[in-house]
């Protein structure tokens, strides 16, 4: 982000934060949303911080980005029924805030378990499996080296003891129909690329048990034997 906001700074831009996925977490002491002009937060039930359904959250320090944050949020009403922009219906409503509210206490303890979690099972883990040391998001995601062993342990061993897991962004973003005005191919993004092709997402949380954490490290254990 030091980085980031260096060459905003250098070239005048605006940087809004995709902290979706980052509740609580730092990058060298100061909070992540807290460093560009806004930063957005999901409350997506999976997510560090979730509710009991859709919504989010988005936060700035600038009375201008507030105001018209404001404005978008609920039909671009400056008072009822008088709309001075083009705005959406995007207001949180009270019983998921409720909830939220109260759910944020804990949110930095919640956290602390997720950090702890996948320390204990790397050693489990085969040659040819690589796993992040901390990792704040809704899933533990591992890194095989290449698709085929990706699909071969999800289909062959997952699958058969019904542990779900998931294959996040196997298409990148960039590469989507929705956005085919960019222009934008697979040899421009070489890393977005290569990673869209080994990450697989496992089923990771605080309430996690270690009886299933080692389910899940066995598993792998039994697929690397047959390779």
């Amino acid at each position: 982000m030091d980085s980031i906001m260096e060459i905003a700074s250098r070239y005048d831009l605006i940087v809004i934060e995709d902290a979706c996925q980052a509740h609580g977490a730092r990058v060298g002491g100061k909070k992540v949303g807290s460093f560009g002009a806004m930063g957005c937060f999901s409350f997506y039930p999976t997510k560090n911080l979730g509710g009991y359904g859709d919504g989010g959250m988005v936060v700035t320090n600038d009375k201008k980005n507030d105001q018209s944050l404001r404005l978008l949020r609920c039909y671009g009403e400056r008072k009822k029924y008088q709309h001075v922009v083009k705005g959406y219906n995007s207001r949180l409503d009270e019983i998921q805030a409720a909830l939220l509210r109260v759910k944020l206490k804990y949110l930095d303890q919640w956290n602390e378990l997720r950090r702890g979690r996948p320390s204990s099972i790397p050693d489990a883990f085969p040659f040819g499996v690589v796993c992040p040391s901390e990792r704040k998001e809704s899933a533990m995601s591992i890194t095989l080296y290449d698709q085929d062993e990706r699909e071969g342990l999800a289909s062959s061993v997952f699958e058969k003891k019904r542990i779900e897991t998931l294959i996040h962004y196997p298409l990148p973003i960039p590469l989507q129909k929705a956005y085919q005005e960019l222009g934008v191919r697979r040899r421009d993004l070489p890393l977005t690329n290569q990673w869209s092709q080994k990450i697989l997402s496992l089923p990771f949380f605080p309430e996690i048990r270690e009886d299933e954490m080692e389910e899940v490290a066995e598993g792998i254990r039994s697929w690397a034997e047959r390779l």
